[in-house]
């Protein structure tokens, strides 16, 4: 946070922050950040796009309420390196196949449980 912070605090005139991690969007938006690179937004775009939406106008209850409902989701998809889980989720959710290219590797039976029980709690 103290870097995000320090980051927000020296951005040049016409920049714009974004955060690199979903879990960190809040607290990016309330540094003066504008939005955010999205794993999850793959998945859920409609909840990411709310979660940002309510940050930037300042909602803070409604995004804490928002971010500590996909927090689960936010760290499943990070069990493994990305986009491992990530695709693994959107098989779960019948979009895709799991397949990743080499040098990656199938999602783990356990992170796909995990996955599943996150998906499973949003609905």
């Amino acid at each position: 946070m103290a870097q995000i912070g320090e980051i927000a605090r020296a951005l040049p005139r016409g920049k714009q922050l974004l955060a690199g991690d979903d879990n960190a969007a809040l607290a990016t938006i309330a540094f003066g950040g504008c939005g955010l690179v999205s794993v999850i937004g793959n998945l859920l775009p409609r909840e990411t796009a709310a979660l940002v939406a309510a940050a930037r106008r300042g909602a803070l209850e409604e995004a804490r309420v928002l971010h500590q409902r996909l927090l689960p989701l936010m760290d499943a998809l990070f069990v493994e390196s990305n986009p491992i889980p990530l695709k693994a989720a959107l098989e779960l959710l019948g979009v895709c196949t799991g397949v990743v290219r080499l040098p990656l590797t199938s999602a783990q039976s356990s992170t796909r449980k995990r996955l599943a029980e996150a998906l499973e709690e949003l609905r």
